[in-house]
This record gives structure tokens, C-alpha cells and sequence, in this order.
């Protein structure tokens, strides 16, 4: 009977587990180097985006030219302008965006920025040297 009880309680921390993972909360619980591959990632498509003409990108959550970090994560769609780069992730649980900017009045201060149902977190921020005009 114990062994039954331990099994159930194993299978429904898996399960919780696994739901967790597909909510913003779920991303909300990796580490400072987590977010600094995606902030990376997005610096990436920035960088490519300012070599481009048109105004703003809009790229398919599983498009291959994607950077790895990117095409990990459940996006709906990624959209790429001069501002900065906006991930909308989209899971069978939940829907929140993600952004990587450059603060106002902040000199070099970008931050990766969550956005769920409204409201504003910050993941993970850091200076960094201005992009080459």
C-alpha cells in the first residue's frame, strides 16, 4: 500500500512539475545565466534586424533561423524592431510576452523583461556597450 502512496505522490510532483514548466511561472524560476542566453539570443536578432531595411521582423516561434535559445522555448512569434525584441510565448496553459530593451535614461542598461496578463518583472538586466552604428 506505502509503495502505491509513494508512486501516486512521485507521478502527481512529476505532472506538477511538468504543468508548472508550461506557465510564465514556470519560466520564471531558472537562474541569472539562463536569462543571459536569451537576452544573447536576442542581441542576435537585433544585430541581424539592423543590417535590414524594413522596419520590423516578425519571425515564427519555430522558424529555423531562430538562435538556439530562442527555438527552446514555446513562441507563438518574435518580433524584432530598433526598440528591442519581443518574444510571445505561447503554451497549451498560458500566453505571456517576454522583451529585451534598452532602459530609458538607463546609458547602456538593457533588461529582459517579463509580461504576464499586464503586469511587469524583471528577469534579468545588465549594461553593455552601445551597438556599432
Amino acid at each position: 500500500m506505502w509503495v502505491a502512496i509513494c508512486g501516486l505522490a512521485i507521478s502527481l510532483i512529476c505532472a506538477g512539475r511538468w504543468i508548472v514548466s508550461l506557465t510564465y511561472l514556470g519560466f520564471t524560476l531558472h537562474g541569472r545565466t539562463y536569462y543571459a542566453r536569451i537576452a544573447a539570443a536576442c542581441d542576435e536578432l537585433a544585430v541581424r534586424k539592423a543590417a535590414d531595411s524594413t522596419s520590423e521582423w516578425k519571425i515564427l516561434g519555430r522558424d529555423p533561423s531562430l538562435p538556439a535559445a530562442l527555438r527552446d522555448l514555446s513562441l507563438g512569434c518574435v518580433l524584432v524592431n530598433e526598440q528591442g525584441v519581443l518574444l510571445r510565448m505561447r503554451t497549451s496553459l498560458d500566453t505571456y510576452a517576454v522583451e529585451w530593451y534598452k532602459v530609458s535614461g538607463g546609458a547602456n542598461r538593457w533588461q529582459l523583461e517579463g509580461q504576464p496578463g499586464g503586469s511587469r518583472d524583471v528577469l534579468f538586466s545588465t549594461n553593455k556597450p552601445p551597438r556599432p552604428n
